[in-house]
């Protein structure tokens, strides 16, 4: 935990300096997942979902900025799942439901315009 939180405030940095730079907006949303992962495993719910939220947030601006990225849409699949497993464990379960439908709905088109991509299966 300690390694992410290091290295997620020069990321921030990094994104206001330039807001447009899709890496550095790709790879803060990175770092908000992956401390959202290690909060989720320590039971710390709430603040998971927050930052499974701001993943959301980047995840979705990405999506938009550019919708034939499949990387993109497949992170924004990831982040609706992320933030439906939480939302499950904290018994939200038609908020959770509502977020699995929307991983899925995302993960359906993937699916279809990739038949051969196994992981998208």
């Amino acid at each position: 935990m300690k390694a992410y939180r290091e290295g997620l405030t020069p990321r921030e940095q990094l994104t206001k300096l330039d807001p447009g730079n899709t890496t550095w907006q790709n790879n803060l949303a990175y770092s908000y997942d992956r401390i959202g992962r290690l909060l989720y495993e320590q039971g710390k719910l709430d603040a998971a979902l927050k930052s499974y939220r701001d993943t959301l947030t980047i995840s979705e601006q990405l999506a938009k900025l550019d919708p034939s990225n499949a990387t993109w849409q497949n992170d924004l699949a990831h982040s609706y799942s992320r933030i439906g497993e939480v939302q499950q464990r904290q018994r939200q379960l038609d908020a959770a439901l509502k977020s699995f439908r929307d991983c899925l709905t995302i993960a359906e088109q993937l699916a279809k315009l990739d038949p051969s991509n196994a992981k998208w299966q």
